[in-house]
């Protein structure tokens, strides 16, 4: 009896998802050959594959499709991440965190963003690379995943593939409290995003959006609402007549259902369009301080709107905003 080459391929799958080296190495090569050479029945297969742990689809029943056995390669994976979001938020303030630590650090490194990152180590993936690994061996994504040691690196793909954003945070959450070890805090985020998770949403959708979701503007007056009055460094800055910046941004944020004050001509819009569109780099300057934004960081916006802000509030807001982008700002105010 003959069988057909897309019965083994499925046979080659199963084997490889039986976790058993030994019988995938030994019996099922001598499988494979019997089989095409059709000189052993397939109920004496059967009967050699129990034996060895291995079970074998029976002729006639429905096989599980190949493509949900198959192992992601690296390339495939590289092909999937070519699009995503380069610096999700949950992952620049885990970054932040770490530096904080003393764990991690960018000094000195390659890449600009982790995603540069993954890009750049998955197309050396079939040789030796910058990390020495054996060339001429066949590797998984999941096994890439698996022993990546940059823990950025490790979160980074599970955000940007839209693992949920609670598990993410809890990821986050562990990763800190974890050992001071790169390893140990790679191992502590696999705990809670393992690759599975990861290959189901990729294998499950096309590329896809990864940028933060849309937030109506009454859900960033009531994020407003929350902060703190005050910030150290925000309120040596000029509050344009009010008592607070704070106050600014309810008065500004409570009228922005019409044309308002400055008349405005398009207000059906999200918290993120009004965060772009406002000119006032003092009040973007508050938010990121109030909502517990690096102080670095926003001592470094601070100094850049004023020695090239050149007293224009357009520019100052775009300078601020470079350094204080919605996504990390939105991080902050709806994700803690």
């Amino acid at each position: 009896m003959r069988i057909s080459t897309g019965f083994l391929d499925g046979l080659e799958s199963a084997a490889k998802t039986a976790g058993n080296l030994k019988a995938q190495i030994g019996t099922g090569g001598l499988v494979v050959r019997a089989l095409v050479s059709g000189t052993r029945p397939i109920a004496s297969l059967n009967r050699k594959l129990k034996s060895d742990r291995v079970s074998l689809p029976r002729v006639g029943r429905r096989m599980e499709s190949p493509s949900r056995l198959s192992t992601m390669t690296p390339h495939q994976l590289r092909r999937k991440i070519k699009g995503f979001e380069p610096a999700p938020p949950i992952t620049l303030s885990f970054q932040r965190a770490l530096i904080k630590q003393g764990t991690w650090s960018a000094d000195g490194v390659w890449y600009r963003s982790q995603k540069e990152h993954w890009l750049g180590w998955l197309s050396e993936y079939d040789g030796p690379g910058a990390y020495g690994r054996k060339a001429l061996v066949v590797r998984s994504a999941e096994f890439a995943y698996n022993h990546v040691v940059c823990p950025p690196m490790v979160l980074w793909l599970g955000e940007a593939s839209g693992v949920n954003t609670s598990l993410i945070m809890r990821a986050k959450k562990a990763a800190l409290e974890a050992s001071r070890s790169l390893q140990g805090k790679c191992a502590a985020i696999r705990k809670v995003v393992p690759w599975s998770k990861i290959e189901e949403l990729l294998f499950n959708s096309a590329t896809k959006d990864t940028s933060i979701r849309a937030y109506a503007i009454k859900e960033l007056l009531q994020a407003v609402g929350r902060l703190p009055a005050t910030a150290p460094q925000s309120d040596k800055l000029s509050k344009g007549g009010y008592e607070t910046h704070r106050d600014h941004w309810i008065r500004w944020l409570k009228e922005y259902d019409g044309p308002g004050y400055y008349g405005r001509c398009d207000w059906n819009v999200d918290a993120r369009a009004v965060y772009q569109r406002l000119a006032n780099g003092r009040m973007i300057v508050w938010l990121s301080e109030a909502a517990g934004e690096d102080p670095k960081l926003i001592r470094r916006a601070i100094a850049a709107m004023k020695c090239h802000g050149n007293g224009r509030k357009q520019t100052e807001a775009k300078i601020v905003r470079s350094h204080l982008p919605w996504e990390q700002v939105a991080a902050l105010l709806f994700e803690r």
